[in-house]
């Protein structure tokens, strides 16, 4: 109930926001579960067209805010899953943005791997930790 107070306190725009994240979060996640990346990359900006853009574009903040609200609702959503669904969203609103990955050596032989967007010079989400890893792949 909390919950739902909460998303009824927040404004129009970020309801909106926020519902369109958890779609395409939600989507990007069981895409990416069921299938490969090539493949969700394929799919998900069709599945985007049901957003439609209103007026001039998103406020680049919220649409960062609400794709990591809605990663703490979808199960398993990993930083792979947030920057898949975020770089969907910026397309769809015809925001230049770029989608890596990137991998580093962790405890041991262990190899871990990031996901992050970045727009220029700006990592939008998966920032925090994207300094340490190698860049393997950038797609735009």
């Amino acid at each position: 109930m909390n919950r739902l107070r909460r998303y009824r306190q927040l404004s129009p725009q970020r309801r909106r926001a926020l519902r369109q994240a958890t779609w395409l979060v939600g989507l990007a996640r069981l895409m990416l579960w069921s299938s490969s990346l090539k493949i969700a990359r394929k799919f998900l900006p069709m599945a985007a067209r049901c957003i439609k853009p209103q007026g001039a574009s998103p406020e680049l903040e919220v649409e960062i805010w609400a794709v990591n609200v809605a990663g703490h609702f979808v199960p398993c959503s990993t930083c792979l899953v947030k920057a898949v669904a975020l770089h969907t969203l910026l397309e769809r609103y015809g925001e230049p943005a770029q989608l890596h990955i990137g991998v580093a050596k962790g405890a041991g032989d262990q190899l871990l791997a990031h996901a992050w967007v970045q727009q220029e010079d700006r990592v939008l989400v998966g920032g925090e930790e994207s300094n340490r890893y190698t860049l393997l792949l950038s797609m735009k």
